[in-house]
């Protein structure tokens, strides 16, 4: 491996080379060369952003030369579907080149200024908390060291065996809400046994248990990921704002937020049977329910369980996410409000980035694109 290379690629990336330097990046890159150089600085860090100053003298044949010899590597790291009308963002680390590629071609010029001045007012991301609410109003703020609790009629526990307190007694009556805020995240263990995952400003409500009844019933808003115990003689059934879903053991996503505008269920594993007013429809692993709140238009189409669940295992995946798409998870995880400037194109994403990353690296990230951020209080303004 050439060390003077890697040296001069990771000042690029790092945004300290010269103008000479800089040319010197751009005719190694049209050559072709160095790839393992280029490959490992890229993946040092994937959180590395590109800050492409401009493109020193090259005419504009000169940089026609170039993505001419570079084509046909971007057609192959790229996704092979298209998507008209919106740039095609990719995140990926393994695909980083064909990213920075398209951002010298294409004299995308991210605006060092601007993540600046992200870095100086940084947001952290969310975390463990939830707030249990009983029928009689009494509510416990579950601690933020702990990952989950378990329902029991009995007791009431976290995930790891310690106690929350006596509250957990006589609850066979009790209806139980567990909600997590903006910026939070929760574990709920339903008394049959029952795995949900909320994830932020999302609402479960659970019985305390389900001795007696004839199915296990419970209520979403928001967010929530479902390992169903199984349990051929109660049925498994959630309600949300458009549909009821019905199960006996499954994994499966739903994904109930009103401002997304509808309803998705994700079926991973098993099979689920959806109910939308008079309509009926049976989910295969890797189909979604989807209710339009507006219309109400109900149809099955093909997803992408492992993006979608994503959030559950402490990632962002996005896979043709458009921007407002993506800006609503982040808004929900970081606790910001989201404002756009006029002009804004809706880019779609693909990539991979973790939950627990600080919210101004997360955006340095997504400036790989013609889209800039500015973060002001708890306002994320987005810039052409």
């Amino acid at each position: 491996m050439n060390t003077q290379v890697l040296k001069l690629f990771t000042k690029y990336i790092d945004g300290q080379c010269t103008s000479t330097e800089l040319e010197e990046v751009l005719a190694i890159l049209k050559e072709g060369s160095y790839v393992s150089e280029w490959s490992k600085a890229i993946s040092e860090d994937e959180e590395h952003i590109i800050k492409n100053g401009k493109v020193g003298n090259l005419t504009p044949q000169e940089i026609d030369d170039l993505y001419n010899g570079i084509e046909s590597r971007l057609d192959r790291l790229s996704q092979t579907e298209t998507l008209p009308h919106k740039k095609r963002i990719s995140l990926w680390p393994r695909i980083s080149i064909a990213a920075a590629l398209i951002l010298i071609v294409g004299g995308l010029f991210l605006f060092y200024s601007h993540s600046r001045e992200v870095v100086k007012n940084n947001i952290m991301p969310g975390k463990n908390v939830a707030v249990l609410t009983f029928s009689n109003g009494k509510k416990i703020s579950l601690s933020d060291e702990k990952t989950g609790i378990v329902i029991d009629a009995s007791k009431l526990t976290y995930s790891d065996g310690t106690s929350i307190g006596q509250e957990g007694n006589h609850l066979t009556n009790e209806l139980i809400s567990a909600n997590t805020p903006r910026g939070g995240t929760y574990q709920v263990i339903l008394p049959d046994g029952t795995k949900v995952w909320l994830n932020a400003a999302s609402t479960l409500k659970f019985p305390a248990t389900f001795s007696g009844k004839t199915n296990r019933e419970v209520e979403l808003i928001g967010e929530a990921y479902f390992e169903v115990k199984k349990d051929k003689t109660r049925p498994f059934k959630v309600k949300t704002i458009q549909h009821e879903v019905e199960v006996l053991g499954t994994h499966f996503n739903i994904n109930a937020y009103a401002e997304d505008g509808a309803v998705k269920t994700t079926l991973l594993e098993g099979s689920v049977k959806l109910v939308h007013q008079r309509k009926t429809a049976f989910l295969k692993p890797g189909q979604q329910g989807f209710v339009n709140n507006a219309t109400a238009d109900f149809k099955v189409v093909e997803a992408d369980p492992v993006s979608i669940s994503a959030w559950k295992n402490g990632e962002f995946i996005f896979n043709g996410t458009d921007l407002r798409s993506l800006m609503r998870q982040l808004s929900r995880w970081y606790d910001v409000e989201i404002v756009y400037e006029p002009g804004v194109k809706d880019d779609v994403f693909f990539g991979k980035i973790k939950r627990n990353t600080d919210l101004s690296k997360v955006l340095k990230i997504l400036a790989l694109g013609d889209v800039h951020f500015k973060i002001e209080d708890r306002k994320i303004i987005v810039m052409k």
